[in-house]
């Protein structure tokens, strides 16, 4: 019963208190009644083993039905081996909608403070990006649109979006197309939103003296976000077609909502003698109090990447924080996240690509019209390997036709490669690999034998042209460099301390005393050695002349045995002679 109560607190507690928020005239303070128990089991970080199967659908995400068979067709390493390459399939077509809100008003600014801890320059901090944030491309819309927005993305409705208000707010909103690391294909929404009350006291508490840093003067001149503008552009996203939205994820795009700007134009720079493409953010993309004569219409531009949008940093900062806190997604008064897979249609109906932005998309990406897509994501030594299926499909692929489909990608280098390790979802570049043999022979109705027929594909073995040689990955570089460098960098010993140098003298003294205990010991062996050897065998200066002598008679007894009859040869005469057997 504690823990049905528990969960039950924790699930509607923040819906109740965000309807008597709006019933409420007078300002109060919610610490209080936001805070977490985390001795309950609705906060632990893993499924509890005895939960139903209902509990288990709360968890997982709307649609998410959509790849359970395809999942099933993933080949996963073998448990005993920690480098293996690993095949994973996902349609295209499928793709999660997502959409991340950090709303900041009077009510809930002193929940956010405290949570960014109670370090003051800190604080600073985090609110100086805040205002960068909604600098970059600010918004004005109302608080019904906020709530219609993430309505009309992932279908889920807030309880407050009936409830009457006219507050204004100032938002900023950014789209990104990405690849999750289980290989999903990912529509995000970016939103960051404040009212007058919370902007006001970001104001104060940033401390910024600089008038365009501070946005003032951002209520009276302002682009107002009206409802039908905002259902427009959303159906337009929505609308784009299964190769839009793999062209935006692999080349690591963004798009922000406001004003037409200039897209941002590209060189050729010189880095480390090697000739690159960089892209230059003109001056006129930030925000610039506008004249009042100048009306212009909301429309997407095209940003750079991830790191030309401070929205996106600030935003998923404070979610991943949360997010690591409770399982489900984070239910706080300032933070709102929802999400939802959905079939998207292979022909276009929205909003394409423009034309004066093609330039920025890699022109790699390649095997859209095949129905199959390789993706190899290295990462130091394993390999990932995904297969998109960009044609729409009721059934899944059967493992014959899985493995027919990594041949003829990499027969028509429709592979790429795909580096998650700093998170830049672009292409390096194409490998050429060695031809398979016997991926024919696969039968239909075994599929066990799929994984060892994968795994014995040397995906490994890069070939190139005899011209330029082998080359090398990037990421091997890279290993080999840090390896080196590990290797080279010598280890600092540790600093003794008084203890330690204590431990030191008492260890050598006792090694001083055992070594002089063994010396006494082996000079009594010795001596001992000596008084007990026999008086035969002891060696003294008579007995060697006694020997000597023995020997020269015996040497002169055979000389003269040799000798024949009384005549002596020279030699034999010389050598009776060195014995002295004439004197």
């Amino acid at each position: 019963m504690d823990y049905i109560f528990d969960w039950a607190r924790d699930l509607y507690r923040p819906s109740i208190h965000q309807l008597l928020e709006y019933l409420s005239d007078n300002d109060f303070d919610d610490q209080g009644s936001l805070a977490t128990d985390n001795d309950i089991f609705s906060s632990r970080m893993t499924v509890s083993d005895d939960m139903s199967s209902d509990a288990f659908h709360q968890i997982s995400t709307p649609g998410e039905e959509l790849l359970f068979g395809w999942k099933k067709l993933d080949i996963l390493g073998y448990r005993h081996r920690s480098k293996v390459d690993i095949l994973e399939c996902r349609p295209t077509y499928v793709v999660k909608y997502v959409f991340t809100c950090l709303f900041i008003s009077r009510d809930n600014f002193g929940t956010l403070l405290t949570s960014l801890g109670t370090n003051p320059e800190i604080q600073k901090s985090k609110i100086r990006s805040a205002l960068m944030a909604l600098r970059q491309s600010p918004l004005k819309t109302a608080d019904h649109i906020l709530s219609q927005m993430e309505d009309n993305w992932t279908g889920t409705p807030r309880l407050n979006q009936n409830v009457p208000t006219s507050r204004d707010l100032f938002v900023s909103i950014a789209f990104h197309t990405i690849i999750s690391q289980s290989w999903e294909i990912q529509k995000v929404l970016t939103c960051f939103a404040t009212d007058q009350d919370a902007l006001n006291n970001m104001r104060v508490l940033s401390r910024l003296t600089s008038k365009s840093a501070s946005l003032e003067g951002l209520e009276s001149d302002i682009a107002i976000l009206d409802e039908s503008t905002l259902v427009r552009i959303l159906e337009e996203i929505r609308g784009r077609s299964v190769s839009e939205n793999m062209r935006l994820a692999f080349s690591n795009r963004a798009e922000e909502l406001g004003p037409p700007r200039p897209p941002a134009r590209t060189g050729v720079v010189n880095v480390g003698g090697r000739k690159q493409l960089k892209a230059f953010v003109p001056r006129t993309r930030q925000w610039r109090k506008p004249s009042l004569e100048q009306n212009l219409p909301i429309c997407l531009n095209l940003l750079i990447g991830d790191s030309s949008s401070n929205l996106r940093n600030t935003v998923v900062r404070i979610y991943k924080v949360l997010k690591q806190l409770v399982m489900l997604e984070p239910s706080c008064h300032y933070l709102r996240s929802s999400s939802r897979f959905e079939e998207v249609k292979p022909l276009s109906s929205g909003l394409g690509l423009p034309e004066s932005y093609q330039k920025l998309i890699p022109s790699q990406i390649r095997g859209m019209q095949d129905g199959f897509f390789l993706v190899c994501n290295a990462s130091r030594s394993e390999r990932h390997l995904c297969l998109y299926l960009t044609s729409p499909s009721t059934k899944e692929p059967s493992s014959h036709k899985l493995l027919s489909a990594i041949r003829t990608c990499i027969d028509k280098n429709f592979l790429s490669i795909f580096d998650r390790k700093h998170w830049h979802r672009q292409l390096m570049m194409n490998l050429q690999l060695e031809e398979l043999d016997g991926l024919d022979n696969v039968s239909k109705d075994e599929p066990d034998s799929l994984a060892p027929e994968f795994f014995a594909m040397p995906f490994a073995s890069i070939v190139t042209s005899p011209a330029r040689g082998r080359k090398r990955s990037r990421m091997s570089v890279y290993e080999k460099k840090a390896s080196r460098r590990r290797l080279e960098s010598p280890l600092q010993p540790p600093r003794p301390t008084f203890q330690d140098r204590q431990e030191e003298e008492e260890e050598e003294e006792e090694e001083e005393e055992g070594q002089e205990k063994q010396d006494e010991e082996q000079d009594q062996q010795d001596q001992q050695e000596e008084n007990l050897q026999p008086e035969s065998e002891i060696i003294t200066s008579e007995s060697i002349e006694e020997d000597e002598a023995f020997r020269r008679d015996i040497l002169i007894a055979q000389i003269l045995s040799e000798a024949e009859g009384d005549s002596l040869s020279q030699e034999q005469m010389a050598c009776l002679i060195s014995l002295g057997h004439f004197t």
